[in-house]
């Protein structure tokens, strides 16, 4: 997916309000007027779906408003080009519409190799450098600097996508920089159709001998472990050259005679002309090689934000409690990608979904747009939230999440290279394992509900007897102390904060976005094919969804044609559809209102229709939900484990990935306030945020149904502005006396 940046020469479409239509502008530069920062923008000539530009008179806008437009949907990248054709357009949309994931696997692999052979040569080699050539005893020879190293890449890389060293020459790299140079990197997708099978030439013994060795070694990285048996031995690369060298002899019998099985002597020699740390590898085991291998960092800082971020998710150690029903949650989980350069926190998840593919495109969405609803949602707070962008870099933890198809699928579609740290090694991630354990130590361990996971158990703590703190109290918390505590404050061994940090790292090498503030939404999306498109539209999971763009496929396709489906769980209000191998196009709900909510809560909402009136219409499911939230308000009365109160928090659907997925396009942060004198279902539509305007500008229909009247419980005072971060905030009981214990 293409990224785009705040920088001179970029082109952007701009409109007064949502209905209006766009104007086309170019960046000229920024000047500083009364002290604050205003974009110069130039109009320009626009195309017939842009509306008309106004003159050639420089517009000025300030540079915080345009940058907090991209998430409102007033401020969109133009991805024309000034010298397109019409049909150099078309293509680069096609490919736009068309992400990496959705190519064959094979042309994925050869896409990927080329990318990390681009980035690495641009790394290695400065301009001027490339066409140097390599001096051998003060003389210049014929051979390339240039081609030394795609030797090496190639070597490097081969392994890594294809199981085998492949060969780059330097007419082969320029070939391909032009067509990344002339359209997208997509364009590199290698042309199968004019290839045939060429003849092999057969190494010979000490190429046999050599590959043999680096391919043991290299599998030993990899194999599993039997107690501290060695992975590979001389004895077994001896046996392994003896099998390669008979295979020699049958298929070059005329050389025979000189084919000769080499020394012992040899074999080790060549074993020791390997890297240390693979021969070592092979002997011990990955961690005690990583940790006699380990270097202190700081050897390869980043030079610019977002060069390189860390990744991580932690369980909490507070009891949370749902502001609005009175309830008790359990223990939240709190994910954040911490910026290395900086030490900046760029983005967060906080809720009660399990670390996953949820959790961290939620995170990943909240780091890559700007933070503008800060100033709305919480006006107490002074600080900006400053730090957005799409990371250049990503580094995950040995989780089975980082290891899954759908990070792999998003950081390829994005163009970010990641990798991932080795288990029981917490020092190759060092930034965001310091930012946990400060957290912990300057902040939730003075807030009521602090409980350590090794005092109650995860089944035995009693809200009756034990503290709570309320989630949206505790979300207020987490923003206020990253933006008025850890950015603006230096850290403790010196240095400036993460707020001059950040300033510094993007002076010269500015953040980059997505186009529009919704291509994040689908990139985590679950693909489902072979669904039915017909008059009533296509229908996921008991709701129908239909729009313009899947009627244009009607229109060219037939009638009732078969269609893939893009879902994202996080928000079923809207999907995306494709005939074939066409651009995916979005279509909307028809009914908004059930559709506002998650995939697991909407699962949750049909089960429990069909187990109460046997079937799952659009009135079982309403009725099914108003039972279920009075269930779960009756909840309080009942004595459940911290494990059954995190499934209730899964059921209602709490969590940044809920809240900050609806944000853009006008929607705002659910705010606090005193829910102590409001009815119940006034306190929920508050904890919601109200559905957007459908594309015709009609207002969707009204939300859910008032619910059953829950417990009177009184709930705590939300925050005020005047209040620190440090004040210690209401704590809420529940139960009066002492209920007796439900038998489990």
């Amino acid at each position: 997916m293409q990224s785009f940046a705040f920088e001179p020469g970029c082109r952007l479409l701009i409109r007064e309000d949502l209905l209006a239509p766009f104007r086309r502008y170019r960046l000229l530069s920024e000047v500083t007027i009364d002290g604050v920062a205003h974009a110069q923008l130039l109009p320009m000539q626009g195309a017939a779906r842009i509306g008309e530009a106004t003159g050639a008179v420089i517009a000025h806008r300030v540079t915080a408003e345009l940058v907090a437009g991209l998430s409102t949907g007033l401020v969109e990248f133009d991805d024309e080009r000034d010298d397109d054709t019409p049909e150099e357009l078309e293509r680069r949309r096609k490919h736009r519409d068309r992400l990496l994931s959705d190519k064959p696997d094979r042309h994925q692999l050869y896409i990927r190799f080329w990318r990390a052979i681009l980035r690495d040569v641009d790394r290695r080699l400065p301009p001027g450098l490339k066409t140097a050539r390599v001096v051998v005893d003060g003389v210049r020879t014929k051979r390339l600097v240039l081609q030394d190293v795609l030797t090496e890449l190639g070597e490097k890389y081969g392994l890594m996508y294809f199981g085998k060293t492949r060969s780059v020459s330097v007419s082969q790299y320029y070939r391909v920089l032009a067509k990344r140079r002339e359209g997208d990197d997509r364009d590199m997708e290698p042309n199968t159709s004019a290839r045939g099978n060429r003849n092999q030439l057969l190494p010979e013994v000490k190429r046999v001998l050599r590959d043999t060795v680096a391919e043991k070694l290299e599998a030993a990285r990899h194999a599993p472990r039997k107690g501290d048996k060695p992975a590979t031995s001389v004895k077994d690369i001896a046996a392994t050259v003896y099998d390669r060298l008979e295979e020699l002899k049958a298929q070059r019998p005329e050389l025979a005679d000189k084919i000769k099985l080499p020394s012992k002597t040899t074999f080790y020699d060549t074993v020791g002309q390997a890297p240390a740390r693979l021969r070592v590898l092979a002997v011990r085991k990955s961690v005690a090689t990583a940790r006699d291998f380990r270097r202190p960092w700081g050897h390869e800082e980043p030079d610019f934000a977002l060069s390189q971020v860390q990744y991580d998710e932690t369980l909490l150690p507070l009891y949370c409690y749902c502001d609005v029903l009175k309830i008790p949650l359990g223990r939240p989980w709190l994910a954040w990608l911490v910026d290395v350069y900086s030490n900046a926190i760029i983005g967060f998840y906080l809720g009660f979904e399990p670390p996953g593919d949820a959790v961290f495109a939620s995170v990943f969405r909240h780091a890559a747009m700007p933070k503008s609803y800060v100033s709305g949602a919480y006006p107490d707070i002074a600080q900006p939230y400053p730090m957005s962008g799409i990371p250049r870099f990503v580094t995950f933890d040995n989780s089975l999440s980082a290891h899954g198809n759908s990070i792999e699928r998003l950081l390829g579609d994005l163009d970010v290279p990641w990798d991932f740290t080795l288990a029981r090694m917490p020092w190759l991630k060092g930034a965001v394992e310091n930012s946990f354990h400060l957290l912990n130590l300057g902040l939730l361990s003075e807030l009521p509900g602090f409980v350590l996971p090794q005092d109650v158990d995860r089944s035995d703590y009693d809200p009756k007897e034990n503290g709570l703190i309320g989630f949206l109290h505790l979300l207020w918390i987490v923003h206020r102390y990253l933006l008025e505590v850890y950015h603006p404050n230096p850290p403790t061994i010196g240095g400036p904060s993460p707020n001059v940090r950040w300033q510094e790292g993007t002076r010269i090498v500015k953040p980059r976005y997505p186009r529009t503030g919704q291509d994040l939404d689908f990139l985590f999306g679950i693909v489902r094919e072979g669904v039915t498109l017909d008059h009533r539209g296509v229908l996921y999971e008991g709701i129908r969804y239909y729009s313009e763009g899947v009627d244009g496929i009607r229109y060219w396709n037939g009638a009732n044609v078969k269609v893939s489906l893009k879902v994202n769980p996080v928000n079923l209000s809207r999907i995306q559809a494709r005939y074939g191998d066409g651009a995916w196009v979005t279509c909307h709900a028809l009914n908004k209102t059930e559709a506002q909510v998650s995939l697991h809560v909407h699962k949750l909402r049909q089960r429990h229709s069909e187990r109460l009136f046997g079937k799952a219409d659009w009135e079982s499911r309403i009725k099914a939900e108003v039972h279920l939230r009075g269930l779960m308000r009756g909840a309080v009365l009942e004595d459940h484990g911290t494990r059954v109160s995190g499934l209730l928090a899964r059921a209602l659907g709490i969590g940044t990935h809920v809240v900050f997925g609806q944000l853009g396009l006008g929607r705002q942060l659910p705010y606090l306030q005193d829910f102590s004198s409001a009815q119940p279902d006034a306190a929920m539509r508050q904890l919601t945020p109200p559905p957007d305007r459908t594309p015709s500008g009609v207002r969707a229909p009204p939300s859910t149904p008032a619910l059953p009247p829950g417990p009177t419980e009184p709930t705590p005072t939300p925050p005020t502005g005047t209040k620190p971060v440090t004040a210690t905030p209401t704590v809420a009981r529940f139960g009066t006396g002492s209920l007796p214990r439900r038998v489990r």
